[in-house]
């Protein structure tokens, strides 16, 4: 039997989300076709979701100063873009602002493994940053994380990607898209997003 996961399903995903889902879905092609590398093919899911959800929160906020007084307004003109600065960041306006947790969950935990990756492929040149790799036990399990879930080879500093990371990568993503959708609409149903 075929998989029965609905991703296109309006009731479970966002129009934000079905456009991200889209757009992966297309770089699932170009894997298979061997248009692209996987290093782009890893850092354009990755930044295919921070957008959905960059829009997620873009929504959420104007939601929020529709429903309230002035001072919300004023106050969130004061954090201004410092809730889409870092993911840390956007994780505590979700969970803190809006009641969404999802943080801690398995699909988004995934999805942070193809952003350490991305990070390592655009700022670290095919190796860890100097910001992943400053704490050598945390760049130890960092890269026993992007090894498990991702299947990348470290050699020394150096990464070695396969096709297989590229499939992983626009799969963990799509998970991510429907769990977190999943999660923001269970809690704002009606979001115009």
């Amino acid at each position: 039997m075929g998989r029965t996961d609905n991703f296109l399903d309006p009731a479970r995903v966002t129009l934000s989300g079905n456009r991200c889902l889209v757009q992966l879905t297309e770089l699932a092609f170009t894997v298979d076709n061997r248009e692209s590398t996987e290093a782009w093919i890893v850092v354009s899911c990755a930044t295919s979701v921070e957008n959905h959800v960059n829009r997620l929160l873009e929504a959420l906020v104007a939601t929020i100063r529709v429903e309230n007084s002035a001072f919300m307004s004023a106050l969130l003109a004061e954090v201004g873009d410092e809730i889409y600065r870092t993911w840390e960041s956007r994780f505590h306006w979700l969970n803190k602002g809006f009641g969404i947790a999802v943080s801690g969950d398995k699909e988004i935990q995934n999805y942070m493994a193809v952003v350490e990756l991305r990070n390592a492929l655009v700022h670290g040149q095919d190796q860890l940053t100097p910001s992943q790799s400053r704490d050598l036990s945390k760049s130890l399990a960092l890269k026993r994380k992007i090894t498990r879930v991702l299947g990348v080879e470290f050699e020394g500093t150096h990464m070695h990607l396969g096709r297989a990371a590229a499939r992983l990568s626009i799969e963990i993503c799509r998970t991510a898209v429907v769990h977190l959708d999943k999660s923001v609409l269970s809690f704002f149903p009606d979001l115009p997003v």
